[in-house]
Protein backbone atom coordinates (compact mmCIF):
# COMPACT_ATOMS: atom_id res chain seq x y z
CA UNK A 1 0.00 0.00 0.00
CA UNK A 2 2.76 2.18 0.58
CA UNK A 3 3.69 1.95 -2.84
CA UNK A 4 -0.13 2.97 -3.97
CA UNK A 5 0.31 5.92 -1.89
CA UNK A 6 3.53 7.23 -3.24
CA UNK A 7 2.69 6.52 -6.95
CA UNK A 8 -1.01 9.06 -5.21
CA UNK A 9 0.78 11.75 -3.56
CA UNK A 10 3.75 11.77 -6.17
CA UNK A 11 0.96 12.05 -9.30
CA UNK A 12 -1.43 14.32 -8.23
CA UNK A 13 -0.08 17.53 -7.43
CA UNK A 14 2.46 16.76 -10.57
CA UNK A 15 -0.78 16.61 -12.84
CA UNK A 16 -2.63 19.23 -11.10
CA UNK A 17 -0.40 21.94 -10.83
CA UNK A 18 1.13 21.42 -14.04
CA UNK A 19 -2.88 21.31 -15.90
CA UNK A 20 -3.05 24.43 -13.11
CA UNK A 21 -0.48 26.57 -13.89
CA UNK A 22 -0.45 25.98 -17.82
CA UNK A 23 -3.76 26.36 -19.24
CA UNK A 24 -2.40 26.51 -22.53
CA UNK A 25 -2.09 22.62 -22.34
CA UNK A 26 -5.02 21.55 -21.10
CA UNK A 27 -7.55 23.70 -18.91
CA UNK A 28 -8.49 21.99 -15.73
CA UNK A 29 -11.89 21.40 -14.54
CA UNK A 30 -11.81 25.06 -12.41
CA UNK A 31 -11.44 26.81 -15.75
CA UNK A 32 -13.92 24.86 -18.42
CA UNK A 33 -16.88 24.34 -15.82
CA UNK A 34 -16.62 27.92 -14.39
CA UNK A 35 -15.78 29.63 -17.39
CA UNK A 36 -13.09 31.80 -15.75
CA UNK A 37 -9.25 31.99 -15.15
CA UNK A 38 -7.96 30.17 -12.27
CA UNK A 39 -6.53 32.37 -9.62
CA UNK A 40 -2.87 31.59 -7.52
CA UNK A 41 -0.67 30.43 -11.09
CA UNK A 42 2.24 31.60 -9.35
CA UNK A 43 1.21 29.43 -6.16
CA UNK A 44 0.15 27.00 -8.79
CA UNK A 45 4.12 26.75 -10.10
CA UNK A 46 5.19 27.13 -6.55
CA UNK A 47 3.24 23.70 -5.81
CA UNK A 48 4.67 22.07 -9.22
CA UNK A 49 7.97 22.45 -8.07
CA UNK A 50 7.55 21.40 -4.16
CA UNK A 51 6.40 18.15 -5.40
CA UNK A 52 9.18 17.75 -7.96
CA UNK A 53 11.91 18.58 -5.63
CA UNK A 54 9.87 15.87 -2.98
CA UNK A 55 9.15 13.30 -6.29
CA UNK A 56 13.17 13.42 -6.18
CA UNK A 57 14.26 13.50 -2.71
CA UNK A 58 11.86 10.22 -2.18
CA UNK A 59 12.84 8.34 -5.26
CA UNK A 60 16.73 8.51 -3.68
CA UNK A 61 15.93 5.99 -1.26
CA UNK A 62 14.10 4.01 -3.26
CA UNK A 63 16.44 3.45 -6.26
CA UNK A 64 19.12 3.03 -2.91
CA UNK A 65 17.34 0.51 -1.14
CA UNK A 66 17.05 2.97 1.53
CA UNK A 67 13.62 2.50 1.74
CA UNK A 68 12.05 -1.68 2.01
CA UNK A 69 9.14 -1.33 4.22
CA UNK A 70 7.34 -3.67 2.86
CA UNK A 71 4.18 -1.97 1.45
CA UNK A 72 3.31 -0.33 4.84
CA UNK A 73 4.47 2.86 7.12
CA UNK A 74 3.87 0.51 9.71
CA UNK A 75 6.54 1.14 12.05
CA UNK A 76 9.01 -0.38 13.76
CA UNK A 77 9.76 -0.96 9.70
CA UNK A 78 11.40 2.42 8.98
CA UNK A 79 12.80 4.01 5.59
CA UNK A 80 15.57 6.59 5.47
CA UNK A 81 14.13 9.90 6.53
CA UNK A 82 14.99 11.32 2.96
CA UNK A 83 11.93 9.09 2.11
CA UNK A 84 9.79 10.59 4.21
CA UNK A 85 10.70 14.15 3.88
CA UNK A 86 9.98 13.40 0.05
CA UNK A 87 6.64 12.67 0.76
CA UNK A 88 5.89 14.99 2.98
CA UNK A 89 6.69 17.88 0.21
CA UNK A 90 4.68 16.17 -2.28
CA UNK A 91 1.67 16.07 0.17
CA UNK A 92 2.12 19.80 0.84
CA UNK A 93 2.37 20.54 -3.17
CA UNK A 94 -0.67 18.34 -3.47
CA UNK A 95 -2.59 20.55 -0.53
CA UNK A 96 -2.14 23.74 -2.45
CA UNK A 97 -4.14 22.54 -5.32
CA UNK A 98 -6.68 21.53 -3.08
CA UNK A 99 -6.80 25.33 -1.81
CA UNK A 100 -6.79 26.80 -5.00
CA UNK A 101 -9.97 24.56 -6.04
CA UNK A 102 -11.75 26.32 -3.04
CA UNK A 103 -10.60 29.81 -3.52
CA UNK A 104 -11.63 29.52 -7.41
CA UNK A 105 -15.34 27.79 -6.16
CA UNK A 106 -15.55 30.89 -3.79
CA UNK A 107 -14.47 33.42 -6.09
CA UNK A 108 -17.12 32.31 -8.67
CA UNK A 109 -19.97 31.94 -5.72
CA UNK A 110 -19.17 35.82 -5.05
CA UNK A 111 -20.19 36.63 -8.82
CA UNK A 112 -22.88 34.19 -9.03
CA UNK A 113 -25.06 34.66 -5.92
CA UNK A 114 -28.03 32.47 -6.23
CA UNK A 115 -26.88 30.11 -9.29
CA UNK A 116 -25.74 26.52 -8.27
CA UNK A 117 -21.87 25.57 -8.78
CA UNK A 118 -21.36 23.59 -11.85
CA UNK A 119 -21.81 19.68 -11.03
CA UNK A 120 -17.89 18.77 -12.18
CA UNK A 121 -16.68 21.40 -9.98
CA UNK A 122 -18.91 21.03 -6.85
CA UNK A 123 -17.56 17.18 -7.54
CA UNK A 124 -13.75 18.80 -7.71
CA UNK A 125 -14.01 20.31 -4.49
CA UNK A 126 -15.66 17.34 -2.82
CA UNK A 127 -12.55 15.77 -3.94
CA UNK A 128 -10.14 18.43 -3.07
CA UNK A 129 -12.01 18.53 0.55
CA UNK A 130 -11.60 15.06 1.44
CA UNK A 131 -7.72 14.96 -0.44
CA UNK A 132 -7.27 17.68 2.38
CA UNK A 133 -8.93 15.47 5.33
CA UNK A 134 -7.54 12.32 4.14
CA UNK A 135 -3.88 12.87 4.04
CA UNK A 136 -3.51 14.01 7.14
CA UNK A 137 -3.60 10.74 8.92
CA UNK A 138 -0.30 9.95 7.06
CA UNK A 139 1.14 13.27 7.57
CA UNK A 140 0.30 13.20 11.23
CA UNK A 141 1.92 9.79 11.66
CA UNK A 142 4.85 10.62 9.61
CA UNK A 143 6.19 13.67 11.16
CA UNK A 144 5.04 12.79 14.81
CA UNK A 145 6.00 9.48 15.00
CA UNK A 146 8.11 7.81 11.93
CA UNK A 147 9.85 11.18 11.20
CA UNK A 148 10.05 11.37 15.40
CA UNK A 149 12.19 8.19 15.82
CA UNK A 150 14.95 8.89 17.82
CA UNK A 151 13.27 11.85 19.13
CA UNK A 152 11.03 10.22 21.32
CA UNK A 153 11.53 7.45 24.17
CA UNK A 154 8.86 5.24 22.35
CA UNK A 155 6.39 4.85 19.56
CA UNK A 156 2.56 3.81 19.67
CA UNK A 157 2.61 0.80 17.21
CA UNK A 158 -1.56 0.63 17.14
CA UNK A 159 -1.99 4.33 16.42
CA UNK A 160 0.68 3.94 13.46
CA UNK A 161 -1.54 1.96 12.25
CA UNK A 162 -4.51 3.84 13.29
CA UNK A 163 -3.47 7.17 11.11
CA UNK A 164 -2.22 5.53 8.54
CA UNK A 165 -5.83 3.30 7.67
CA UNK A 166 -7.42 6.91 8.27
CA UNK A 167 -5.65 7.85 4.57
CA UNK A 168 -5.47 4.31 3.62
CA UNK A 169 -9.01 3.78 2.14
CA UNK A 170 -10.37 7.47 1.66
CA UNK A 171 -7.49 7.26 -1.01
CA UNK A 172 -8.95 5.14 -3.06
CA UNK A 173 -12.06 7.39 -3.53
CA UNK A 174 -10.21 10.29 -4.60
CA UNK A 175 -9.13 8.26 -7.71
CA UNK A 176 -13.09 7.23 -8.05
CA UNK A 177 -14.36 10.24 -7.56
CA UNK A 178 -12.68 11.64 -11.08
CA UNK A 179 -14.28 8.75 -13.27
CA UNK A 180 -17.66 9.40 -11.29
CA UNK A 181 -17.27 12.78 -12.69
CA UNK A 182 -16.95 11.64 -16.05
CA UNK A 183 -20.02 9.65 -15.83
CA UNK A 184 -21.93 12.58 -14.63
CA UNK A 185 -20.80 15.03 -17.07
CA UNK A 186 -19.64 13.24 -20.02
CA UNK A 187 -21.04 9.93 -20.62
CA UNK A 188 -25.04 11.25 -20.97
CA UNK A 189 -23.74 13.58 -23.51
CA UNK A 190 -21.63 10.73 -25.42
CA UNK A 191 -24.77 8.33 -25.40
CA UNK A 192 -26.52 11.40 -27.17
CA UNK A 193 -29.02 12.08 -23.49
CA UNK A 194 -28.81 13.59 -20.96
CA UNK A 195 -28.39 13.39 -17.29
CA UNK A 196 -31.24 11.87 -15.43
CA UNK A 197 -30.64 14.47 -12.35
CA UNK A 198 -28.19 16.60 -11.45
CA UNK A 199 -29.27 16.42 -7.75
CA UNK A 200 -28.59 12.91 -7.46
CA UNK A 201 -25.19 13.84 -8.57
CA UNK A 202 -24.60 16.52 -5.89
CA UNK A 203 -25.98 13.91 -3.67
CA UNK A 204 -23.78 11.37 -4.68
CA UNK A 205 -20.51 13.41 -3.94
CA UNK A 206 -21.62 14.68 -0.36
CA UNK A 207 -22.34 11.23 0.91
CA UNK A 208 -18.82 10.36 -0.78
CA UNK A 209 -17.76 12.84 0.80
CA UNK A 210 -18.60 11.94 4.21
CA UNK A 211 -19.15 8.19 4.45
CA UNK A 212 -15.47 7.94 3.22
CA UNK A 213 -13.36 9.93 5.98
CA UNK A 214 -13.42 7.57 8.18
CA UNK A 215 -13.94 4.55 6.47
CA UNK A 216 -10.89 3.30 6.17
CA UNK A 217 -10.71 1.98 9.82
CA UNK A 218 -12.45 -1.67 8.49
CA UNK A 219 -8.52 -2.44 8.08
CA UNK A 220 -8.30 -2.76 11.60
CA UNK A 221 -11.32 -5.32 12.10
CA UNK A 222 -8.18 -7.74 13.07
CA UNK A 223 -6.16 -5.50 15.30
CA UNK A 224 -6.60 -5.70 19.43
CA UNK A 225 -6.12 -1.98 20.29
CA UNK A 226 -9.93 -0.99 19.04
CA UNK A 227 -12.63 -2.52 21.11
CA UNK A 228 -15.79 -4.45 19.39
CA UNK A 229 -18.08 -1.11 19.46
CA UNK A 230 -15.89 1.02 17.70
CA UNK A 231 -15.06 -2.06 15.27
CA UNK A 232 -19.26 -2.40 14.68
CA UNK A 233 -19.50 1.10 13.99
CA UNK A 234 -16.97 1.13 11.30
CA UNK A 235 -18.54 -1.90 9.84
CA UNK A 236 -21.44 0.15 9.26
CA UNK A 237 -19.56 2.78 7.92
CA UNK A 238 -18.12 0.41 5.61
CA UNK A 239 -21.65 -0.62 4.57
CA UNK A 240 -23.14 3.06 4.02
CA UNK A 241 -19.95 3.95 2.01
CA UNK A 242 -21.70 1.83 -0.72
CA UNK A 243 -24.85 4.18 -0.83
CA UNK A 244 -23.17 6.67 -3.01
CA UNK A 245 -22.11 3.99 -5.62
CA UNK A 246 -25.74 2.21 -5.47
CA UNK A 247 -26.95 6.11 -6.51
CA UNK A 248 -24.01 6.61 -9.20
CA UNK A 249 -25.40 3.89 -11.05
CA UNK A 250 -29.44 4.15 -10.81
CA UNK A 251 -28.40 7.71 -12.47
CA UNK A 252 -26.48 6.94 -15.04
CA UNK A 253 -28.30 3.72 -15.94
CA UNK A 254 -31.05 5.74 -16.40
CA UNK A 255 -29.36 8.58 -18.14
CA UNK A 256 -27.79 5.98 -20.25
CA UNK A 257 -31.84 4.45 -20.93
CA UNK A 258 -32.73 8.30 -21.80
CA UNK A 259 -30.38 8.53 -24.61
CA UNK A 260 -31.34 4.89 -25.92
CA UNK A 261 -34.64 5.60 -25.69
CA UNK A 262 -34.33 8.75 -28.17
CA UNK A 263 -32.25 7.08 -30.48
CA UNK A 264 -35.25 4.81 -31.19
CA UNK A 265 -34.86 2.20 -28.26
CA UNK A 266 -38.43 0.29 -27.43
CA UNK A 267 -39.70 -2.26 -25.03
CA UNK A 268 -38.28 -2.90 -21.06
CA UNK A 269 -34.72 -3.45 -22.87
CA UNK A 270 -34.31 -2.48 -26.68
CA UNK A 271 -32.69 0.49 -25.40
CA UNK A 272 -29.93 -0.93 -24.22
CA UNK A 273 -28.80 -2.40 -28.09
CA UNK A 274 -30.18 1.17 -29.42
CA UNK A 275 -26.84 2.83 -27.48
CA UNK A 276 -23.91 4.21 -29.89
CA UNK A 277 -21.55 1.07 -28.25
CA UNK A 278 -19.44 1.94 -31.00
CA UNK A 279 -18.29 5.48 -28.88
CA UNK A 280 -15.59 4.24 -26.41
CA UNK A 281 -17.00 6.40 -23.75
CA UNK A 282 -20.43 4.52 -23.58
CA UNK A 283 -18.12 0.92 -24.31
CA UNK A 284 -15.97 1.63 -21.37
CA UNK A 285 -18.72 2.60 -18.68
CA UNK A 286 -20.75 -0.12 -19.46
CA UNK A 287 -17.51 -2.89 -19.18
CA UNK A 288 -16.64 -0.25 -16.13
CA UNK A 289 -19.83 -1.16 -14.31
CA UNK A 290 -19.28 -4.70 -14.81
CA UNK A 291 -15.36 -4.41 -13.43
CA UNK A 292 -17.26 -1.99 -10.22
CA UNK A 293 -19.92 -4.79 -9.70
CA UNK A 294 -17.60 -7.03 -8.91
CA UNK A 295 -14.97 -4.73 -7.06
CA UNK A 296 -17.82 -3.84 -5.00
CA UNK A 297 -19.07 -7.06 -4.33
CA UNK A 298 -15.33 -7.87 -2.74
CA UNK A 299 -15.84 -4.86 -0.94
CA UNK A 300 -18.56 -6.02 0.75
CA UNK A 301 -17.37 -9.13 2.31
CA UNK A 302 -14.11 -6.83 3.31
CA UNK A 303 -16.77 -5.43 5.60
CA UNK A 304 -18.05 -8.44 7.26
CA UNK A 305 -16.67 -8.58 10.53
CA UNK A 306 -16.68 -12.51 10.22
CA UNK A 307 -16.00 -12.45 6.64
CA UNK A 308 -12.97 -10.16 6.81
CA UNK A 309 -11.01 -12.74 9.40
CA UNK A 310 -11.10 -15.00 6.27
CA UNK A 311 -9.91 -12.48 3.57
CA UNK A 312 -7.80 -10.55 5.95
CA UNK A 313 -4.51 -10.21 4.41
CA UNK A 314 -4.88 -12.30 1.60
CA UNK A 315 -4.92 -12.03 -1.96
CA UNK A 316 -8.80 -11.13 -1.63
CA UNK A 317 -7.85 -7.96 -0.51
CA UNK A 318 -5.50 -7.39 -3.46
CA UNK A 319 -8.05 -8.28 -6.17
CA UNK A 320 -10.96 -5.84 -4.88
CA UNK A 321 -8.60 -3.07 -4.32
CA UNK A 322 -7.22 -4.10 -8.13
CA UNK A 323 -10.78 -4.24 -9.40
CA UNK A 324 -11.86 -0.92 -8.01
CA UNK A 325 -8.58 0.86 -9.35
CA UNK A 326 -8.43 -0.53 -13.13
CA UNK A 327 -12.17 0.42 -13.18
CA UNK A 328 -11.28 4.24 -12.02
CA UNK A 329 -8.29 4.31 -14.58
CA UNK A 330 -9.57 2.83 -17.47
CA UNK A 331 -12.54 5.40 -16.77
CA UNK A 332 -10.14 8.12 -16.75
CA UNK A 333 -7.94 6.97 -19.80
CA UNK A 334 -11.67 7.81 -21.09
CA UNK A 335 -12.13 11.18 -20.06
CA UNK A 336 -8.53 12.01 -21.91
CA UNK A 337 -10.08 10.70 -24.80
CA UNK A 338 -12.80 12.54 -24.54
CA UNK A 339 -11.15 15.75 -23.96
CA UNK A 340 -8.84 14.63 -26.87
CA UNK A 341 -12.21 15.03 -29.21
CA UNK A 342 -13.17 18.15 -28.03
CA UNK A 343 -9.92 19.34 -28.74
CA UNK A 344 -9.35 18.21 -31.76
CA UNK A 345 -13.33 19.28 -32.59
CA UNK A 346 -12.20 22.89 -32.20
CA UNK A 347 -9.34 23.05 -34.40
CA UNK A 348 -9.34 24.48 -37.97
CA UNK A 349 -8.67 22.27 -41.46
CA UNK A 350 -4.90 23.68 -41.87
CA UNK A 351 -4.58 23.02 -38.00
CA UNK A 352 -5.10 19.37 -38.06
CA UNK A 353 -3.43 19.28 -41.43
CA UNK A 354 -0.63 21.22 -39.74
CA UNK A 355 -0.24 18.82 -36.71
CA UNK A 356 -0.55 15.68 -39.73
CA UNK A 357 2.35 17.31 -41.70
CA UNK A 358 4.65 17.61 -37.79
CA UNK A 359 3.67 13.77 -37.11
CA UNK A 360 4.52 12.51 -40.26
CA UNK A 361 7.84 14.09 -40.44
CA UNK A 362 8.85 13.30 -36.97
CA UNK A 363 8.02 9.85 -37.59
CA UNK A 364 10.14 8.85 -40.18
Amino acid sequence: MTVVIVVTVVSVPLICARRVADEQLAPPVAVTALNRPLPGKFWAWAAYWIALLGVVVTFIPIATGQASVLFTFYPPLTASAWFYIGLVLVVAGSWVWCILMLVAMGAWKRENTGRPVPLAMFATVANAVMWLWTTVGVAVELVFQVMALGLVQTIDVGLARTLFSWTLHAVVYFWLIPAYIAFYTMVPRAAGGRLYSDTMGRLTFILFLIYSLPVGMHHLLMDPEHGNATKFIQVLLTAFVSVPTLLTIFTITASLEIAGRLRGGRGVFGWIAALPWERPMVLATGLGFVMLGFGGFGGIINMGYGMNAMVHNTSWVTAHFHLILLYASGERRNDVYGRMRLIASQLTEAEIKGLARYYRAGFR
